[in-house]
């Protein structure tokens, strides 16, 4: 998550969806357990220390549909991570 989405507190300040931020572990739970109504974010960015490059955003449901889907150039204005910007698209 980026710095303006890292605790639910921050991201409920602009978007009334519930949002759980998990454990690897506590992710590969709620996948095995069947839920149907549940998002995951799935995150591809540089590696932290090389401060510059793209990130890539995505949302799947358990079962692998893709339903949000976002990339963008990472600045000091834009670090890396899904940020608020991210769940001000998919409101």
């Amino acid at each position: 998550m980026a710095p303006n989405a890292s605790s639910p507190e921050k991201i409920h300040a602009i978007c009334q969806y519930k949002v759980k931020l998990l454990t690897t572990s506590e992710i590969q739970k709620e996948i095995t357990a069947g839920l149907t109504n549940v998002l995951f974010h799935f995150h591809v960015g540089p590696s932290q220390d090389a401060g510059s490059g793209k990130c890539f955003e995505m949302l799947f449901d358990a079962e692998g549909n893709l339903y949000y889907y976002n990339f963008r150039k990472i600045t000091n204005d834009n670090p890396d991570g899904f940020n608020l910007n991210d769940f001000n698209n998919i409101r």
